[in-house]
């Protein structure tokens, strides 16, 4: 009898094993439905000529070298790494010396703190368009009233006109709207700091800033890691804040004239996918774009992956 359930039991565990697949089956059956056969369609899509009407033209890497040789693409590129530069880092520390402080010496009003501090990140990006189109309006924008009461100009600036102001505001929007999700990040990291070790900080005699430095810092690394690869991969896709801050500014240009803003100053690799997909009709030229799009991603991303390892590596 005992034989009998033996040779039994690996049947058993096999006809068992087989459920698995079938509880996982919807999640592969969207993963596949809506991701991977999209992601493989659009590599397609790159390699011909069609505008969603007539029928596909093969055109091999066409679209690629069309792209590689024009100057929209490093514009764009460009522009949205210098969003990134303006914005990110400078959100990073703020992040991190907020949060330490909070968490070190106003403990009492760290709660309420990350409440107000998340409420941008999860507002929507139509509602911050409009918010920081309204601050920064010529004729009745807060900022201009603010600043010519003040006295600091005489007349109202126009600060959609100026390519420099308009890359100034967007990283400001990227800034203002990120700073309580680093925080709430690093305030999660600071948490597993043991005490001991401020303690021990403590008895030696250390300054707050040597505590932050020599304590806090190395064992916050991975959340830092985290955050700047995600800020990365994250801010190389851009598109809400300029598009919104700075299409329909003027009602007499089209959407495309207005795209980009001032001379396309925040003209960025998704606005150059948007525009060559949905305003041109260009099907092949948007996505070969977006898959050069997601290369230099990739690029940037394991690049400051290995530069914030370097030292972790050596040891």
């Amino acid at each position: 009898m005992e034989t009998k359930v033996d040779r039994q039991k690996p049947m058993l565990i096999k006809h068992t094993e087989n459920y698995g697949y079938f509880f996982i089956a919807p999640y592969l059956l969207l993963l596949i439905v809506f991701s991977l056969a999209p992601t493989v369609f659009t590599l397609w899509i790159s390699f011909t000529k069609w505008n969603y009407f007539n029928d596909m033209t093969w055109v091999g890497l066409d679209n690629y070298i069309q792209i590689l040789k024009g100057k929209m693409f490093y514009k764009s590129l460009l522009n949205t790494v210098r969003i990134i530069v303006l914005a990110l880092p400078a959100c990073i520390i703020t992040a991190l010396g907020m949060a330490y402080m909070l968490e070190v010496k106003f403990k009492r009003f760290s709660q309420a703190f990350k409440s107000i501090s998340f409420l941008p990140y999860v507002t929507t990006p139509v509602a911050v368009g409009v918010l920081f189109g309204l601050l920064f309006d010529y004729q009745t924008g807060f900022i201009n009233i603010f600043i010519q009461k003040l006295g600091l100009v005489k007349a109202p600036i126009y600060w959609m006109a100026n390519p420099n102001y308009v890359v100034l505001i967007v990283a400001l929007i990227v800034f203002w709207k990120n700073l309580g999700y680093f925080m709430l990040l690093y305030f999660a990291g600071l948490k597993s700091v043991p005490v001991e070790l401020y303690e021990a900080a403590d008895i030696d005699g250390a300054s707050t800033w040597q505590k932050f430095w020599y304590v806090a810092l190395p064992i916050i690394k991975p959340i830092t890691v985290f955050i700047v690869i995600t800020s990365i991969i994250w801010g190389l896709q851009i598109f809400d804040e300029p598009s919104l801050l700075v299409v329909g500014t003027d009602s007499n240009l089209s959407i495309a004239s207005t795209l980009g803003g001032p001379e396309k100053s925040v003209y960025t690799l998704v606005s150059y996918v948007y525009e060559e997909g949905f305003i041109l009709f260009r099907a092949g030229t948007a996505s070969a774009v977006a898959y050069l799009m997601t290369v230099v991603i990739i690029f940037l991303a394991w690049v400051g992956f290995k530069v914030l390892n370097r030292e972790g590596k050596g040891r």
